[in-house]
C-alpha cells in the first residue's frame, strides 16, 4: 500500500480558489441561507426594542417569549420549508462524492436524528414538539443535499458570507435607527439580532476568514477589512462568553497544526507570561480593574455567570423528573415553564443556557450523550485529519466544533435551529464525505521512509475529485 504525504503540495497560481470554487454555486447557496433564517429571525428594529436589562426592570406582562412559546408562526414555516426544497432539490443529482459509511459520525447524525422524532412518544407537550420536529428534519434534508454539492472550502465560504451578511446588515440598520452609540455605558450591538447570536456570527467570520487567508493572496485586503469589523462587532457586543471561547478556541487550534518543537515553545511562552501577569496584577492590586476589563463593563451578577449559575441549579431538579428521555424536543420551554422561570429569576429565560443541559432536558441522558458524542468524534476526524493533511479546511472543521463546545458551556446557540448550529452541522455533514482517505485504524506514526516517499500519480485511486490529497492541484472539481 502507498503511503500518503503529511505535507500536501504547495499550490500554483492556477489553483487559486477563484478558480477552484464554484463561486455562482457558493453566491446562491449565500443568498437562500441568508434569506431564509433572516426572514425568521431578524428583525429590523431590534436594536430600537431590546433594551439593557440593567435600565428597565423585569416585567411580567412583557414576557413576550412566554405569549408565543406555543403558537405557530408562518414565517418560520417558510423559511424552513425553503431550506428542506433547497435540499430535496440538491438530492435530484448525481455525485461521485458517495458517503463513506465507515465514519462514525453518520451514524451518530442518524440516531440522534431519530432520538428526536422518536421523542414524540413521550414529549410532554406534543403540540410544541409537533411543529419543532418537522424543522429539524427540514435543517436536515438542507444539509444533506448541499453538503452533496459544496466541499469543505466552498462551505466556508458560505458561512462567512452569510455571517457578514447578518453583521453588515447590523450596522446599517443601527445607523438608520441612530442606535450606534459605542461610547455609552450600556450600549451593545444589537443590529438586528440578540447581541449574543450577533457575537457569534461575529466569531464565525474570524475563524472562517483566518483560514480563507491561507488560500486568498489577492483577496487579503478585502479580506482584512471585514475580519476588522468582525472583531470590532465582537467587542461591541459584549458577549464575553464568545469572546473566551473563541480566543481558546483559535490558540487550541494553533497549537494542534504548529510544529511540536513550537508547541512545547507556545505552551512554555503561555505559562510564564500568565505567570508574570499574575504577578504583576498582585504586587500592583489590579484585580479589580481587570475584572472589569474582563467583563468587559457588564459586572452585574458576575460571580453567578449574570445569574447562570442558579439558573442552572433550578433546571437540575426537573431534569431529575425526566433523566433518561427528557422532556421531548422543544417540549420543555413552553409558555408555562419560560413564566414561571423568568418570575423566578426576574429575567426573561427562553433557554437553559447551555448546550449541554438544554440537551438533557429535552432529549434527556440518551440525547445529551449522542449530542456530546458527535461533537467529540467531529474534534477528533477533524484533528486527525488537520495533522495528516495540513490542510486548512479540516482545522476550520476542528476550531468551530471547539469553539460550539467551549460556548455551549454557557450559552445554547449551538442547540438553536438559528444559522450558528446550522454552519456547525454544515461543516459536520460535510465531513462525513470528505475525511481523509486512510485507513482509520493506521497509526499517524509512520516510518520516515513512508513519510518521505511521493505521492502516487494515480488519481483514479482516489475515492472522489474533491478529496483531500491531490496528484497535480488543490481542485474541487464538480
Amino acid at each position: 500500500m502507498s503511503s500518503l504525504a503529511i505535507n500536501p503540495p504547495k499550490m500554483t497560481k492556477a489553483s487559486t480558489p477563484l478558480d477552484t470554487v464554484n463561486i455562482p454555486v457558493v453566491l446562491l447557496t449565500v443568498a437562500i441561507i441568508a434569506s431564509s433564517f433572516a426572514f425568521y429571525y431578524q428583525s429590523w428594529n431590534a436594536s430600537t426594542t431590546l433594551v439593557p436589562a440593567e435600565l428597565v426592570p423585569y416585567d411580567v406582562e412583557a414576557n413576550k417569549s412566554a405569549k408565543y412559546a406555543e403558537s405557530g408562526n408562518i414565517n418560520a414555516a417558510i423559511s424552513f420549508l425553503g431550506l428542506a426544497f433547497t435540499g430535496a432539490f440538491c438530492c435530484l443529482f448525481k455525485t461521485e462524492k458517495t458517503l463513506p459509511i465507515r465514519n462514525c459520525i453518520i451514524f451518530l447524525l442518524a440516531f440522534q436524528l431519530f432520538w428526536i422524532v422518536a421523542s414524540l412518544a413521550w414529549t410532554t407537550n406534543l403540540p410544541v414538539s409537533i411543529r419543532r420536529v418537522p424543522k429539524e428534519l427540514c435543517v436536515a434534508l438542507s444539509l444533506y443535499g448541499l453538503s452533496r454539492h459544496l466541499c469543505l472550502r466552498e462551505i466556508a465560504w458560505a458561512i462567512f458570507g452569510v455571517s457578514t451578511c447578518y453583521i453588515t446588515a447590523g450596522f446599517i440598520a443601527e445607523i438608520y435607527h441612530g442606535t450606534f452609540n459605542p461610547f455609552w455605558r450600556y450600549y451593545r450591538f444589537v443590529g438586528t439580532e440578540h447581541p449574543n447570536v450577533l457575537a457569534v456570527y461575529a466569531a464565525l467570520i474570524i475563524v472562517t476568514g483566518l483560514m480563507l487567508f491561507n488560500r486568498n493572496a489577492q483577496l487579503r485586503w478585502v479580506l482584512w477589512s471585514i475580519l476588522l469589523a468582525a472583531i470590532a462587532a465582537l467587542l461591541l457586543t459584549k458577549s464575553r462568553t464568545t469572546l473566551f471561547a473563541l480566543v481558546a478556541a483559535l490558540t487550541i487550534s494553533g497549537l494542534l497544526r504548529a510544529e511540536a518543537k513550537w508547541r512545547i515553545l507556545g505552551l512554555i511562552a503561555g505559562s510564564f507570561l500568565i505567570s508574570t501577569l499574575g504577578l504583576a496584577i498582585s504586587i500592583f492590586n489590579l484585580w479589580d480593574r481587570i475584572g472589569v476589563a474582563a467583563a468587559m463593563g457588564r459586572t452585574e451578577h458576575i460571580s453567578s455567570l449574570t445569574g447562570r449559575v442558579p439558573l442552572w441549579m433550578e433546571l437540575l431538579k426537573h431534569a431529575a423528573e425526566r433523566p433518561w428521555s427528557g422532556s421531548g424536543y422543544g417540549a420543555f420551554w413552553d409558555s408555562r415553564m419560560i413564566q414561571r422561570t423568568s418570575e423566578i429569576f426576574l429575567w426573561e429565560i427562553t433557554h437553559a443556557h447551555s448546550v449541554f443541559l438544554e440537551a438533557l432536558l429535552n432529549l434527556g441522558i440518551i440525547g445529551m450523550t449522542a449530542y456530546v458524542a458527535l461533537l467529540l468524534s467531529t474534534l477528533a476526524i477533524s484533528a486527525k485529519a488537520t495533522l495528516y493533511t495540513r490542510r486548512p479546511e479540516y482545522q476550520l472543521v476542528f476550531t468551530v466544533t471547539l469553539f460550539a463546545m467551549i460556548h455551549g458551556i454557557a450559552e445554547a446557540s449551538f442547540y438553536s435551529l438559528g444559522f450558528e448550529s446550522y454552519a456547525l452541522l454544515f461543516l459536520i455533514y460535510r465531513l462525513c464525505r470528505e475525511c481523509p482517505n486512510y485507513d482509520p485504524l493506521q497509526s499517524l506514526s509512520t516510518s520516515s521512509a513512508q513519510r518521505s516517499s511521493p505521492i502516487p500519480n494515480t488519481r483514479q485511486s482516489l475515492p472522489y475529485k474533491c478529496d483531500v490529497i491531490r496528484t497535480n492541484d488543490s481542485s474541487c472539481t464538480r
